[in-house]
């Protein structure tokens, strides 16, 4: 398993640097370790670690929108260093339709505005940024960024 290194002779598992039974841990735990080595791999802009990490815990919890939206950041962040960005940014518009159907949420709706503007569709992120402020007039960043899209179109 990704993210999971297991002794032949040890029925053990090591998740996140602490070991354990793998009877004692359930796919949630599972998938929370891996969400957090995840989060640590992007911090440190290992993107393919992060995608590798989301995919497995995605693996175990196939209905997180949280972590479609990570995986969604991560293809998006390593498209930026990408020579050809476009297998990237499809896959990352695959995890936005992903988690629109999962969640309905203004986070959703900004995440799928940002994958919109880096694919070149500007029309689609103004209308994703608005929804994302109509569901959340807080978030500040989708207002800023409906505004700078209204402004040039």
């Amino acid at each position: 398993r990704p993210g999971a290194s297991a002794s032949a002779s040890e029925n053990r598992v090591v998740v996140g640097g602490e070991s354990e039974s793998e009877g004692d841990l359930d796919e949630q735990e599972l998938s929370e370790g891996a969400r957090a080595r995840a989060e640590a791999a992007l911090a440190r802009r290992q993107y393919d670690v992060a995608i590798d990490q989301l995919s497995y815990a995605m693996s175990l919890v196939t209905d997180s929108a949280e972590l479609y939206a990570l995986r969604c950041e991560a293809y998006m962040a390593k498209a930026e260093e990408a020579a050809d960005p476009t297998p990237l940014l499809k896959r990352a518009e695959e995890d936005a339709k992903r988690l629109l159907e999962l969640d309905v949420c203004a986070d959703a709706f900004f995440v799928a505005g940002e994958l919109c503007e880096r694919m070149g569709r500007p029309e689609q992120a103004r209308v994703m940024y608005a929804r994302a402020v109509e569901e959340d007039p807080m978030l500040s960043v989708a207002v800023v960024r409906l505004c700078m899209l209204t402004k040039t179109l």
